[in-house]
């Protein structure tokens, strides 16, 4: 059975991520707040040039991992992972940026201590654990 052509396949692709996009979009409103800082949270450290946007996927895996919020130049540069979120043991946190090539720091806060310093060059990840602490991150 031969292929879909190449500009079906890209419909398709984009259908899906519209399908997702609205499926979080109750979470990614919700990420577009103020940090709380009652769970988890994370602060940019760095000031990223106009026109940069970050993509933060997360969960209790990478297995187990989804999009839940794209932060763009502007937002707020604090803000909590969405609540279903704020009190794993453990969590998995990547982030993606466009356009690449851009190095970004961002720090990974549980309450009130930083747990995990990020130096987001294209894709950073990590599994972080509620008592893991690095000095580097101030809340």
């Amino acid at each position: 059975m031969p292929l879909p052509s190449l500009s079906l396949r890209k419909s398709l692709v984009v259908a899906a991520a519209l399908g997702t996009a609205a499926a979080l979009a109750p979470a990614l409103a919700e990420a577009q707040n103020r940090a709380t800082k009652q769970g988890w949270w994370i602060r940019i450290e760095s000031a990223p040039p106009s026109g940069t946007t970050l993509n933060f996927f997360g969960g209790e895996s990478m297995k187990h991992s989804n999009l839940w919020f794209t932060w763009q130049a502007g937002d707020p540069k604090a803000f909590d992972v969405p609540s279903d979120w704020l009190t794993y043991p453990t969590l998995f946190v990547r982030a993606t940026e466009q356009p690449e090539g851009t190095e970004v720091r961002f720090c990974l806060f549980y309450q009130d201590a930083g747990a995990e310093d990020f130096f987001l060059v294209d894709e950073a990840s990590g599994l972080v654990k509620q008592s893991d602490r690095d000095e580097d991150c101030v809340p």
